[in-house]
């Protein structure tokens, strides 16, 4: 049987294909919009997630005394921020370009594995397994994971609380 003839192949390249579609109609909204409420009158909003935030009175009344010192919500240490940019001077700042710049390419290292994994299923379909472009595609989008992490950390060392 060969992989053409394979309905999963086949429906994973068409899903690709609208993942991509979806990614691109995604990129331009997140590109050329400025990520901010219109009624916060920002000029640029950036949002960042999963930071580790250490909370500045330790003292805080926690739920225990509520629900008789049974445990109901686990305390976690990580926050996300919406990160709000009044001024024109602001965002062109170099910390601000520094970190747009980081944004640009977390998008363009996302874009790459959305294009590498169409391109991968694309070559099943027409029955081109071990070649040596899929194996480019393949370790370059390895590489890429592997960065994507590493531009992770770098963009939350920007918003550090210690």
């Amino acid at each position: 049987m060969k992989l053409s003839d394979n309905k999963v192949i086949a429906v994973l390249n068409n899903l690709s294909t609208v993942f991509l579609f979806l990614f691109i109609i995604v990129s331009i909204f997140r590109l050329f919009g400025s990520g901010a409420p219109k009624n916060s009158k920002s000029v640029a909003g950036f949002q960042i997630n999963n930071l580790i935030a250490a909370p500045r009175n330790p003292e805080v009344q926690t739920l225990n005394d509520w629900f008789s010192k049974t445990i109901i919500v686990s305390q976690t240490n990580l926050a996300a921020i919406d990160l709000r940019i009044k001024k024109r001077t602001q965002l062109y700042s170099w910390p601000s370009a520094i970190y747009q710049i980081a944004q640009l390419f977390y998008w363009l290292l996302i874009a790459y594995l959305v294009l590498a994994l169409k391109l991968v299923f694309s070559a099943l379909k027409k029955d081109k397994v071990f070649t040596p472009k899929n194996t480019y595609i393949i370790l370059s989008a390895g590489v890429v994971l592997i960065f994507y992490r590493c531009l992770d950390g770098l963009d939350r060392s920007f918003f550090s609380t210690s």
